[in-house]
């Protein structure tokens, strides 16, 4: 941390503030955090669903929580299926699918990038630097490429 930032106090942080920052987490985490969090945000989203057994679907929790995984991951139904009549269950099918298609597009998305940042080893350096003038500022340049055998860097900036 540092000493501008244990100076300053944030008043009113807004939760988008906050929201940023997880993706910027997932990409840090390692990949056994990184699973061990989506399973336990997957399993907190729908262990709220043991009071609904009772109410529209008539089933029991574990019959509940494959029919989630099924309508989530859109294999389908099988032998499961809301009730035709029910509109508050085909509203939570829904609910289900948008749910289950949004999280699916963003653990694909931080997977993709895990996948795709290019670490300190991967690269390879020049030897030598060069002091000069850039766009009437002074500028170091020194040349930096891929050691992967596929890939290109393009437009790459250094912090």
């Amino acid at each position: 941390m540092s000493l501008l930032q244990r100076r300053v106090r944030v008043k009113n942080r807004s939760c988008r503030l906050l929201l940023n920052g997880i993706y910027q987490r997932a990409l840090a985490a390692s990949w056994p955090n990184l699973l061990l969090c989506l399973i336990a945000c997957y399993l907190a989203i729908h262990e709220p669903l043991t009071q609904r057994t009772q109410n529209d679907f008539g089933l029991k929790y574990g019959e509940l929580f494959f029919f989630c995984v099924q309508t989530i991951s859109t294999v389908g139904y099988g032998t499961l299926s809301p009730r035709q009549n029910s509109d508050v269950a085909n509203f939570f099918v829904f609910l289900l699918i948008f749910s289950g298609l949004f999280v699916s597009t963003l653990v694909t998305g931080i997977t993709w990038a895990k996948f795709s940042i290019p670490k300190a080893s991967t690269l390879l350096y020049s030897d030598f630097l060069l002091l000069t003038t850039f766009h009437s500022h002074r500028a170091v340049m020194f040349r930096a490429a891929s050691n992967r055998k596929f890939g290109v860097l393009v437009e790459g900036s250094f912090r």
